[in-house]
Parts: structure tokens; C-alpha cells; sequence
């Protein structure tokens, strides 16, 4: 009925993981780990080769730092995916991809994520992030993250994942879902299934480096959001997350043109903020300064005219 693919880098943690499916799962299935442990794979390549070994109808792709806290879930993928009109399963999306780069979660206040997980933090503390607005089972998205997606085999084989064009451990999944999206499938966000995940995501040199790779292969395609997505919403995101991107290439010392390139997009908005402000200052300074803190401390430190 399942079968579960785990591109595999560490012994322990795949033992670990799999006494967690078997205790949890509730439905025939059968594992399929691929080692990797000597990073000879991109996960994109683990999870094709992982695919065409697989016996079963439903497919299930995850990550083996995660922890099941419900039972039985194989039961709801199978129920969710037996609809033909959905194609991809994950337990955090957005129902908007921006043209500015990002990964699958946007620097929005807006009302775009829809999420259900667990975290694990380095200190050992967890919190539980739900965010489903229309209380239903499922969630329909446009973006997932790759710690755990599910789909039918069927749609796996008209949709493989990019190996040709990702070739390490980041954008796959983003890559993926849009692919499914295209299709004319429903991508969604399943909140039936409660998983822990055990490790941060890292925002490094390499995640930046597959971001333009990304951006690249979807040059003239994004934005991609749901129909229910406002425009002013949408417009707002793009604003946030340029300048979610501008910091990032700043905090890792990108190249000062590529930094210099993204913050001229944040100017096509219009608009001056104190967090651009700062991006800019940073940029042209090479300093952690915060310009309104340090105008706001002068005029405090200034003498009160009025009692001389």
C-alpha cells in the first residue's frame, strides 16, 4: 500500500526513524532507504532511484530526523490521495510562490502559510506551529516543504524529481510541488498527520546558490498562487521577502553586486522602510547598525533645551 523513501546520511537516525514508521504507520508498507551516507547522491537522485525500486501504490518521501506523534497516519494519506484530483501531500506550504527568490515559507504577516508540525530546536525545547484558517482536513497550497511529502505513484511517474537541475538537498521540494501544481493537481497541506521535525533548516552560501538555480530554471513563471490570494497581498509579500533575501545575501557575504542587484529590486516598490533603510546601511557600511536606533539615541542623549 506505502511505500516510504528515505535518502539516508546517517545509520542511527534511519534505525531510529524506522522503529517510529513501524510503531505508527498502520498500513502495509514497505521501507526503502537509500544510503548516502557518503553523499553520493543529490536527494533528488535518492528519491527517483528510491521510487522506481518501490512495490506500492502511494509513495511517501521523507527526511529521517522526524519523530510520528499520531497513529495510523498511512491510513489518511491513503484516504487523502485516493482523490484523483490531489497530487502532492506535505505538512507546511504556502499558498503563494514569489518572484523574489524564497524558500517554500514567505517574509509575510499575510495569511498565506498553512502549517501543521512540530519543531525541535537545538536547547531541546519543541513548539507546536498550526496555522489553518478554514479548520478542514486539508489545505490546498501551491508550496511544501521537503521534510515529508506524499504522492500516488502514478503521479511520480509523470513527474520525477529534477536531479538533472538539482543536484544537492535544497529547492527539490519547492521545485516539485510547482511541477504537481502545473499539472493541474491539487497540492495540500494534510492535518491529519503530526510529525516532529528534529532539526533548523540552514540558510548558507549553498542554500543562496540553489535559490538562483531555482530562480533561473522559473525565470518567467512566478509568481504562482492560488486564486484566493489578493493581489495587495501578494504585492506586500514580494516587498517582504526581496528584503528577506537582501539580508540573506548580507548576513553570508555574498558577492557585493548580486547583494547591490537585489536591493535595487526592493526599490522598484516604491517604498523606503526602516528595515530597508538598514539593508542599505549595512551594504554601503559593512556594519551591523541600526540607523533610526542610532538617531533615536543621539536625540535622547541631547541636552532639554527647554530646561537651560
Amino acid at each position: 500500500m506505502l511505500s516510504i523513501i528515505i535518502c539516508s546520511k546517517n545509520q542511527s537516525d534511519l534505525q531510529a526513524v524506522q522503529g517510529k514508521i513501524e510503531r505508527t504507520v498502520g498500513v502495509p508498507h514497505e521501507i526503502i532507504a537509500i544510503d548516502n551516507s557518503n553523499a553520493r547522491y543529490s536527494i533528488c537522485e535518492a528519491y527517483n532511484q528510491g521510487a522506481s525500486q518501490s512495490r506500492y501504490e502511494y509513495l511517501c518521501f521523507m527526511h529521517e530526523d522526524v519523530c510520528f506523534h499520531s497513529n495510523d497516519w498511512g491510513v489518511r494519506i491513503v484516504e487523502a490521495l485516493q482523490n484523483p484530483a490531489v497530487g502532492l501531500l506535505g505538512i507546511m506550504g504556502s499558498t503563494a510562490k514569489t518572484k523574489a527568490p524564497s524558500g517554500w515559507s514567505l517574509a509575510t504577516g499575510m495569511d498565506l502559510t498553512r502549517l501543521n508540525f512540530i519543531q525541535r530546536f537545538p536547547n531541546g525545547e519543541s513548539r507546536h506551529s498550526l496555522i489553518n484558517p478554514d479548520g478542514g482536513s486539508l489545505a490546498e497550497v501551491v508550496t511544501l516543504d521537503g521534510c515529508w511529502l506524499c504522492t500516488r505513484k502514478d503521479v511520480w511517474q509523470k513527474i520525477s524529481f529534477d536531479q538533472d537541475t538539482f543536484r544537492n538537498f535544497h529547492f527539490y521540494d519547492l521545485d516539485y510541488a510547482l511541477r504537481v501544481f502545473n499539472a493541474g493537481y491539487k497540492v495540500c497541506v494534510l492535518y491529519g498527520v503530526m510529525i516532529e521535525h528534529l532539526s533548523l533548516g540552514n540558510f548558507d552560501g549553498q542554500w543562496i546558490k540553489e535559490a538562483l538555480v531555482f530562480q533561473k530554471k522559473w525565470r518567467g513563471q512566478l509568481p504562482v498562487h492560488l486564486p484566493s490570494v489578493r493581489k495587495d497581498d501578494l504585492r506586500e509579500t514580494e516587498f517582504r521577502t526581496r528584503k528577506k533575501f537582501a539580508q540573506l545575501l548580507i548576513t553570508n557575504k555574498s558577492a557585493k553586486l548580486l547583494v547591490f542587484k537585489h536591493l535595487l529590486r526592493c526599490f522598484a516598490f516604491g517604498r523606503m522602510d526602516s528595515q530597508l533603510w538598514y539593508l542599505c546601511t549595512q551594504f554601503l557600511t559593512g556594519k551591523n547598525i541600526n540607523p533610526l536606533a542610532s538617531i533615536r539615541n543621539k536625540l535622547k542623549n541631547q541636552p532639554d533645551k527647554a530646561s537651560t
